[in-house]
């Protein structure tokens, strides 16, 4: 078993969200590659430390995988690699292993890399006009790459900017985008907790003329307070979806599901992988509700949730972070008038160089094998 981070970066730089800095040009993909007995290999994105791989190396792989359930919890840093070796042996595309359609297949994606780039760009905090245009500026560049759906940042008033003029900030910037995008382009918003309760009612009151898609993150998860936007919603006549999820576990989402907190359940793709998916989605379809896997600074990340959302019912959208990274072949997804093509190729589709994998080995990450003294290790 090995594991190494591999750099890649994306077209332009993602600056700040409500809580964080910039993200930076660059994305650390972390890779973990499973070898079998018989040389079949497979590989995907996954955090893990040497400890588990010395404890689940020269186990047999049924001790691990679940033919019904996929990867087995204790092991759940395995998930992706084993599923893309899964695919592999037995030649089909993981979201036909899944239940997805026997054809190729394209799933909808959405830009996600609309940060507050603007506050960057050395615009005035009171020039809304200027700001709001940077991002629209950029979600025309997303067009052109082929995107039909965005997801715009909010929620400047809750650390970047005074409460009034982020909120100002934040109206202008999504009514430039649905501008730049048009009035069939999907146009979803993420507070990432930035709101309080009167920030996100009076954020989805001004933006209403604007169509927005769902609003995430508002606020932490908070059923009282997520109940109270809701009435006040309807009140309103406001239709908008609350998603949310994305820092929790898959039981986390599971409870938030079966509690009807929010419309959109949002569990991270790295943290619940394949197989917390398909235990969860069952769950929330139950609760008839719909689902979005999280993604972003991963890179490989973008393919798991292509696979998910092209078999699982009630999954609409992959949240795409463009990249390119050295060392991983994806040219087998094709973006086309907001669709992802998905390859037809067994596990992930994704083929990774050996020279550039065995090189990051070396330098930041392990190998870890049956026979001790073959081990290698980073020093």
């Amino acid at each position: 078993m090995q594991w190494a981070v591999l750099e890649g970066s994306r077209p332009r730089s993602c600056g700040r969200n409500a809580r964080l800095g910039s993200h930076g040009l660059h994305v650390r993909v972390p890779v973990v590659r499973v070898t079998t007995s018989d040389g079949l290999a497979g590989f995907g994105l996954g955090r893990i430390d040497e400890d588990l791989a010395e404890r689940v190396v020269g186990l047999p792989v049924s001790d691990v995988w679940d033919e019904q359930r996929g990867v087995r919890p204790s092991v759940r840093a395995l998930d992706i690699a084993l599923w893309d070796l899964d695919g592999r042996r037995s030649g089909q595309p993981v979201y036909r292993l899944l239940g997805g359609k026997d054809e190729p297949t394209s799933v909808s994606c959405y830009d996600t890399t609309l940060y507050f780039d603007d506050l960057d760009a050395g615009v005035a905090d009171a020039d809304h006009a200027a700001g709001a245009a940077v991002i629209a500026e950029e979600a025309r560049a997303g067009y052109e790459r082929g995107h039909r759906a965005f997801k715009v940042k909010v929620g400047r008033g809750g650390r970047w900017m005074a409460p009034d003029a982020g909120l100002d900030r934040d109206v202008a910037v999504v009514a430039a985008v649905r501008d730049a995008v048009g009035p069939e382009c999907p146009v979803f918003t993420d507070a990432n907790n930035g709101f309080t309760f009167n920030a996100a009612r009076a954020f989805l009151a001004r933006t209403a003329p604007h169509d927005v898609g769902w609003l995430e993150e508002p606020f932490h998860e908070d059923r009282v307070l997520f109940d109270a936007l809701r009435t006040w919603m309807a009140e309103e006549g406001l239709s908008v979806p609350l998603a949310d999820g994305e820092s929790g576990s898959v039981e986390d989402c599971r409870r938030l599901a079966a509690d009807h907190v929010v419309d959109i359940v949002q569990c991270d793709v790295l943290v619940a992988g394949v197989s917390g998916w398909v235990s969860l989605a069952p769950d929330v379809e139950r609760a008839g509700l719909e689902s979005a896997p999280h993604n972003f600074g991963l890179h490989l990340g973008n393919h798991v949730s292509a696979h998910l959302v092209g078999a699982i019912a009630g999954m609409h959208w992959v949240e795409w972070d463009e990249a390119t990274t050295p060392g991983l072949d994806t040219s087998g997804y094709q973006l086309s008038g907001g669709r992802m093509s998905v390859p037809d190729a067994p596990g992930f589709g994704i083929e990774l160089d050996e020279t550039a994998f065995v090189d990051a080995v070396a330098h930041n990450g392990f190998d870890v094998r049956i026979d001790a003294s073959a081990r290698r290790t980073a020093q």
